[in-house]
């Protein structure tokens, strides 16, 4: 069997592709066996191109189970969140944002990027997580760290963070 060798700064069409491919995978036809099946047999790839066919192959998989269940654009973004977060964040405690760039081109969004807000139990759990490691640091951590720590620890926020339900500083 013949492999098409890859790279991603040569092949960037074909990658982009699968994204497109991807859509129309299914749980009850085969499709989605098959299309990842293509991108592991099919090609040789580089470091870059493993990595986008992977994504592929995921992005695949979970629209194969949005044809079969019905996924609403607020479950597909608990599906991306859900990916993310264990596959980049897995110790996360305090939780995380994506933030869309593109959004800049529009003075709308101006917010998203000068206020950033935590609900009042982020900001325990903040609070919680700061003191947590101040414990546990065995004074090995830098020392404008452990300041920082000690801030927070003690409900002290930066000016950009606002503390929703009660102010900026939260008991």
């Amino acid at each position: 069997m013949s492999r098409t060798t890859l790279s991603e700064a040569r092949d960037r069409n074909i990658w982009e592709g699968w994204f497109k491919e991807a859509k129309n995978c299914r749980l009850d036809d085969g499709s989605l066996a098959k299309f990842i099946d293509h991108l592991k047999n099919d090609y040789q790839h580089d470091y870059g191109t493993s990595a986008r066919a992977t994504a592929a192959a995921a992005f695949a998989t979970a629209n194969a189970f949005a044809h079969y269940e019905g996924l609403t654009g607020f479950q597909w973004s608990c599906v991306a969140m859900g990916v993310l977060g264990q596959m980049c964040f897995p110790d996360n405690k305090l939780g995380f944002t994506v933030i869309d760039y593109d959004d800049l081109l529009y003075p709308q969004y101006e917010y998203r990027f000068t206020e950033r807000k935590i609900s009042a139990e982020g900001a325990k759990q903040l609070k919680q997580e700061a003191s947590r490691k101040i414990a546990e640091s065995d004074g090995m951590v830098h020392p404008d760290v452990m300041a920082w720590w000690q801030k927070l620890a003690n409900g002290q926020f930066p000016e950009w963070l606002m503390v929703e339900e009660g102010g900026n500083n939260a008991d």
